[in-house]
């Protein structure tokens, strides 16, 4: 396990994109010993290029984390939650996939300034992410097959140009009274996109539509947690190769070059062009 303590350090695994594996150590009996790989508790901390496999708490990030950054992590299989943030303000989660864990994927509370982008956060037990009393931004995030996609307690939140699909219960859950800004966000595939009924939406909001993504459990028909790495959570699109185009294709809430968009939602990774795409681009 790694405790980071003091401001302004960078842990980056060197490599390939999660070619560098933090894994529970074996105990004396020869089983792993799950733990909390990475623990924070310091500003201006920047994580990046790790699959952390099988922890108790992929990362847990505490007390003033002012300008944490999180970037290219891949979390499967946490006994808890994957990625845990209690605190601190201006920070940011980037092309973070976080998969199988025991309870919710990402767990934020009394945060503010969280900004998730292109992220998949899918097949875990709970909610795929879950805030208490924070504020947080989600943009060209997906979304899928968690038990409820977003659990808002008591927080502000701003969801743009993101998918929210496949969920047992509530894509997104919350409260009326909750300060909430829904709009250019595709759900589908839920028992109910959205619960209670009168959380406002705003423009561009699609409910009830299928995103077709293109093979989402992959060539090993594994959905996520140890079978993450050929899940294909791109957007079906002729370009691609594939019949139609999805709903989520060219559906964002502005042109790709004005939102700085790069990466692509297509199978064959060609660049997202003209009005963005909705959901993680990669």
């Amino acid at each position: 396990s790694v405790r980071i303590d003091r401001a302004n350090v960078t842990l980056r695994g060197n490599g390939a994109h999660a070619s560098v594996i933090l894994a529970p150590p074996l105990d004396a009996h020869g089983t792993e010993n799950p733990r909390d790989p990475i623990r924070v508790r310091a500003s201006g901390v920047h994580i990046e290029n790790f699959w952390i496999r099988q922890p108790r708490r992929g990362i847990i990030a505490q007390g003033n984390l002012d300008g944490l950054a999180i970037s290219d992590v891949v979390i499967t299989q946490a006994e808890r939650d994957g990625l845990t943030i209690l605190g601190g303000e201006g920070i940011t989660v980037e092309g973070v996939v976080v998969t199988g864990s025991g309870r919710y994927g990402v767990y934020v509370r009394t945060a503010t300034g969280v900004e998730f982008r292109d992220c998949d956060i899918y097949e875990n037990a709970r909610a795929g992410l879950a805030l208490a009393r924070a504020e947080v931004g989600v943009h060209f995030t997906t979304i899928y097959s968690n038990r409820e996609g977003i659990r808002n307690g008591r927080s502000e939140l701003l969801l743009r140009d993101s998918i929210i699909a496949g969920t047992e219960r509530d894509g997104l859950r919350g409260r009326t009274t909750d300060v909430v800004t829904i709009d250019h966000t595709l759900f589908g595939l839920n028992a109910r996109d959205i619960a209670p009924s009168g959380i406002p939406t705003g423009a561009g909001v699609l409910l009830n539509t299928n995103p077709l993504f293109v093979d989402a459990d992959g060539p090993d028909d594994v959905l996520g947690s140890a079978g993450w790495a050929d899940d294909d959570l791109s957007l079906s699109q002729v370009g691609g190769g594939q019949a139609v185009d999805s709903p989520a294709v060219d559906a964002g809430s502005d042109l790709a070059s004005a939102l700085d968009v790069t990466g692509s939602t297509a199978s064959n990774g060609a660049p997202d062009t003209g009005q963005a795409d909705l959901g993680a681009h990669r």
